[in-house]
């Protein structure tokens, strides 16, 4: 063993620098090798983030949309609970003959405010849905648009 180390320890200088500079290459392989590695990685990362906005998105969406839904379907229940708890009472054709002007100007009266009151109702629902409508669009263009994105950055990133 110790004619090895005498041997070993012989080696000249250009022996040790060659030594050197194969290690010093090795590193610098090496490091470019992690460099690459990490701009690999970086592309992965954005791409799962873009994927990952683009669910979130989608999961947003249609959050929103069972929220329209249900809403809309309280609403018109309680449409239809007040419709029936404040209908004017309709009379026969018997009645009104029977009940005096005054009573019959009155019974219009009701009957316009009621045909009134159901036409703003009608139009504050008809703009609500519309509003709803419009959110809608423009989160689902939001997640197609994101969708052609993400399927446009692995087309590239396959290639």
């Amino acid at each position: 063993m110790k004619l090895a180390e005498l041997e070993s320890n012989q080696e000249g200088p250009k022996q040790k620098a060659r030594l050197r500079r194969a290690a010093t290459q090795k590193a610098r392989s090496m490091k470019v090798y992690y460099v690459n590695d990490l701009s690999s990685d970086s592309e992965t990362e954005s791409e799962n983030g873009l994927a990952n906005e683009a669910k979130r998105l989608e999961d947003e969406a249609k959050v929103a949309m069972a929220d329209a839904q249900r809403q809309a379907e309280f609403n018109l229940q309680l449409m239809k609970r007040d419709a029936t708890l404040t209908l004017v009472r309709s009379k026969s054709v018997n009645e009104l003959h029977e009940t005096n002007i005054l009573n019959l100007i009155n019974y219009k009266n009701e009957l316009v405010a009621k045909i009134s009151n159901l036409n703003e109702e009608l139009l504050n629902s008809l703009v609500t849905r519309d509003e709803l409508k419009t959110k809608q669009d423009a989160v689902l263009a939001d997640c197609e648009d994101l969708q052609a994105l993400l399927t446009t950055l692995v087309k590239e990133t396959t290639v």
